[in-house]
């Protein structure tokens, strides 16, 4: 059924992205929270309820999002309505382009915590602000990250993920060893490279001589740049 211009139909987007915060976040405490919102402050006379959990606010391909948009454009809603603004996007551009289409569509935006509706040029304007702070604190945490596992790097520190090429991880010891096989591949390349200076013609001798990377791919002048420029061989050199 299309929306009745003199009906509310509310739909309610709910995101979390991690086991750990389906729990702090509780999603029936928000399901039941902004079922109730829509009831009795938007006086909804219908509402659904669209769920994404273990889905980051960066990502736009997650399943209910879509299916809500879809939802959204055949003109089924009236109201948007979320527990938060990052529960739907922490990007402001992707933001901005989800709210040309709610505008498109006449469809208010509605976050329940942040008490603030784009029905009014006040929380239009609350909004934008909203979402350069919350595009600005997700940056910020992603930098930290970035720093840390920097710093570890560079101190010799394993950060987890899949080791380095020459490198294998023991899951028993918890510690770092080294694959005598690619390593001499490593050896090569380093020692190549004081000769030829050219990324490029290092991953042709390999690819020509039938090595192949840790994943079984071909090697690529990128691979060879991000083995000479890792710093985990610094302190795990067997150079």
């Amino acid at each position: 059924m299309k929306k009745n211009q003199n009906q509310t139909h509310v739909a309610i987007y709910i995101r979390v992205s991690t086991e750990h915060q389906i729990e702090r976040d509780s999603l029936p405490f928000q399901k039941d929270t902004l079922e109730k919102y829509a009831i009795h402050t938007l006086n909804a006379d219908s509402y659904e309820v669209f769920t994404d959990a273990g889905f980051s606010g960066t990502n736009i391909r997650r399943p209910a999002y879509s299916r809500m948009l879809r939802k959204i454009r055949s003109g089924k809603f009236t109201h948007l309505l979320v527990w938060r603004i990052d529960r739907i996007n922490r990007n402001v551009v992707e933001f901005s382009k989800l709210y040309q289409e709610l505008q498109k569509y006449h469809v208010t935006f509605v976050s329940q915590t942040e008490q603030f509706d784009t029905s009014s040029a006040i929380g239009s304007a609350m909004l934008r602000i909203i979402m350069v702070f919350a595009q600005l604190e997700s940056e910020m945490t992603a930098e930290r990250i970035h720093a840390v596992l920097t710093f570890k790097a560079s101190e010799g520190e394993w950060t987890g993920g899949q080791p380095p090429y020459g490198y294998q991880y023991d899951i028993e010891t918890k510690e770092i060893t080294v694959n005598e096989m690619e390593s001499q591949v490593v050896k090569y390349i380093f020692h190549c490279y004081e000769i030829l200076r050219s990324c490029r013609t290092i991953a042709d001798l390999l690819n020509r001589q039938h090595f192949k990377t840790t994943m079984g791919n071909n090697w690529n002048a990128k691979a060879i740049e991000d083995i000479l420029k890792n710093p985990f061989y610094i302190w795990y050199a067997f150079l």
